[in-house]
């Protein structure tokens, strides 16, 4: 008897991996706007280079948590596999 249930956590481990991956599109979209803020400033406009800087940082510290929340997601569900598996494991033993 197979005690094992890897398919279990599929749908878990799916929304971990999109979240994180979603959290990295932000994070990228934070620094682009970061460089367009940087590029404003050289040219002369302080005032919009100031407000895309921070816009990028805010943007950028949202985008870490989004994959922070994802990668917790992704190893809750791994740990809770592997437990699941030692217990079985030593039932099965």
């Amino acid at each position: 008897m197979d005690f094992q249930n890897n398919s279990r956590f599929n749908t878990l481990l799916a929304l971990g991996k999109t979240l994180s991956t979603v959290g990295w599109v932000i994070v990228g979209f934070a620094g682009l706007t970061l460089l367009l803020s940087l590029a404003s400033c050289t040219s002369g406009n302080k005032f919009e280079g100031t407000i895309g800087f921070i816009i990028g940082i805010l943007t950028a510290g949202f985008g870490y948590l989004v994959v922070a929340n994802g990668q917790i997601i992704s190893c809750t569900v791994k740990y809770s596999m592997n437990q699941n598996s030692s217990f079985f494991n030593c039932v099965k033993n």
